[in-house]
């Protein structure tokens, strides 16, 4: 009987050293946190109690983990709304949570100024009313697959070529 409760203790302590390990390396969801963990062998019976203080101690908070993400992935990697949405259910948290965290990091930063960010990056020097089709073509689809949407992209398109062409007509 003392070997299985101090088998038990054991393999706690070893879950609680792997679980801190992994989230002093980067933050996870519950859920991702969870899967990984079961993966390296941890019952879940183990996990409940190290899951329970992790909550406690809050290293291990939904909430927070998808405001950050969303932030990060909004203002830093430039993505639109549907990519962030599609990386943050993958870490499997729930579309609440998900919708919660986008509004908050747009409140900081619009998905249409990231929008606009990123095609002027993708521009450089070039003009948008200089480009050919082919090219243009290429930087939508760029812009699609980081989650933004078509008609928000032919918007600030249409939008930036407007003020390219009053720019030119104002220099003549």
């Amino acid at each position: 009987m003392i070997g299985k409760a101090s088998s038990a203790r054991d393999s706690e302590e070893k879950a609680r050293q792997k679980a801190w390990r992994l989230l002093s390396i980067r933050p996870h969801s519950e859920r991702e946190l969870w899967k990984k963990l079961r993966d390296r062998g941890f019952s879940s019976e183990v996990l409940v109690g190290v899951f329970k203080e992790l909550k406690e101690c809050r290293y291990l908070d939904d909430k927070v983990y998808a405001c950050q993400q969303a932030r990060y992935l909004a203002i830093d990697r430039l993505l639109g709304n549907s990519r962030i949405e599609y990386f943050l259910r993958e870490k499997g948290l729930d579309t609440a949570l998900i919708t919660e965290a986008i509004k908050q990091a747009r409140q900081e930063f619009s998905e249409t100024e990231a929008l606009r960010r990123l095609i002027e990056r993708k521009l450089k020097s070039t003009k948008l009313i200089d480009l050919d089709d082919r090219n243009a073509q290429k930087i939508i689809r760029s812009l699609w697959g980081k989650g933004f949407s078509t008609g928000l992209i032919f918007e600030i398109f249409r939008s930036i070529k407007e003020e390219e062409c009053r720019n030119d007509q104002g220099r003549k």
